[in-house]
């Protein structure tokens, strides 16, 4: 595989055989994207130009672009390769993960800690019923075994080698004493803010203790403090006005449209007064040309994304309105971008400021 700068070190090596495979798999779904989306792009001009000088107009609908596309041959290559190299790279993990999973799960649990931060587990923890929607059809979900947080982690490096994660690029300077991450997972998000903020406090919650297991060993190996509490969006357990800074990435396209209010109003519950909160996340279809609304659309269905459609049609800067949030500013940078180009962080292309 290549390199993995922001990767975590576990006590497990892996055969030739196992890297090669993931090598392969990793270049599958680069490379399916870096040289059939050029193709299926100049497809789409020819066609769209042929609908336009038979109609008298563009295409003005996802529906136009699926009848001018859907069954070209590139377009289901393409597809059949990005669905067919999502199952291989959790079946290639899983067969490298699997075999040493109660080792790796003894691991997490005496892993030290140093003066990384405090993890707080609740195995009580009602989680809601969407969080097992297994998405991206990740083996057992985000929290369904032990290992679900390496390999969503290792995932990530495989899907987008070299990339680094988060919002807190897109967050205004300011002394912010304490900082929360929600839906942080396995800290990628969150490590950012202590070096962007290094005199904050940092926190982030998720409700998968696997994810927060792994979370504290990141930070313990990278010799930063930051706390991680398993606890949801809808249910901090936090005091009032506990926050100068919340931040949430690529969090709401995981919510239906419920919960997205219920964390909304939680977040200002517990933020200072004056408090920000930034959100990085989809660019919602009103932004999208229909192409690329078709181009996105497929993964609904085909890398489970359930509440997919709820976000990019989700008015989310009138949702944190409804929830009490003012001075609400809707920042829409360019393509779709959730991750940092490789070697280095970069702005998320649609982010959301709300301050209490």
């Amino acid at each position: 595989m290549e390199n993995r700068p922001n990767a975590v070190d576990i006590p497990t090596s892996w055969s030739q055989t196992e890297r090669s495979r993931l090598d392969f798999i990793q270049g599958l779904i680069s490379g399916s994207s870096s040289l059939l989306r050029p193709v299926v792009n100049d497809l789409y001009t020819h066609k769209a130009a042929e609908f336009e000088a038979e109609r008298g107009k563009e295409p003005s609908s996802s529906d136009d672009v699926s009848a001018l596309m859907d069954d070209a041959t590139v377009v289901r290559y393409l597809r059949f390769l990005r669905r067919k190299s999502q199952d291989m790279k959790w079946v290639g993990l899983e067969q490298w993960l699997g075999p040493c999973e109660e080792e790796l799960d003894q691991w997490l649990e005496d892993a030290p800690g140093g003066d990384s931060g405090n993890l707080e587990l609740n195995p009580s923890l009602e989680i809601p019923p969407y969080f097992f929607n297994g998405f991206h059809h990740q083996p057992g979900g985000f929290a369904g075994r032990p290992i679900s947080g390496l390999m969503y982690d290792i995932g990530l490096d495989v899907s987008f080698a070299g990339a680094h994660l988060g919002v807190a690029s897109s967050v205004p300077d300011g002394a912010y004493q304490r900082v929360l991450d929600l839906g942080c997972g396995s800290g990628r998000s969150t490590e950012p803010f202590v070096t962007r903020f290094p005199e904050a406090e940092v926190w982030g919650i998720d409700p998968s203790a696997p994810l927060l297991r792994l979370a504290r060993v990141r930070a313990a190996q990278k010799g930063i403090t930051i706390n991680y509490r398993q606890a949801t969006g809808e249910d901090t357990r936090f005091p009032d006005e506990h926050f100068d800074l919340a931040c949430a990435t690529i969090l709401f396209h995981e919510v239906p449209n419920d919960a997205a209010s219920q964390i909304l109003e939680e977040t200002l519950r517990v933020l200072k007064p004056g408090g920000l909160l930034v959100i990085g996340d989809l660019l919602p279809y009103a932004a999208d040309k229909p192409f690329d609304r078709w181009y996105d659309e497929w993964q609904v269905v085909h890398n489970n994304e359930p509440f997919f459609a709820d976000a990019k049609t989700r008015d989310l800067p009138e949702f944190c309105r409804e929830a009490g949030f003012a001075d609400v500013e809707e920042r829409r940078q360019g393509q779709q971008q959730f991750f940092g180009t490789r070697g280095g962080a970069q702005g998320m292309a649609y982010v959301v400021l709300a301050r209490k």
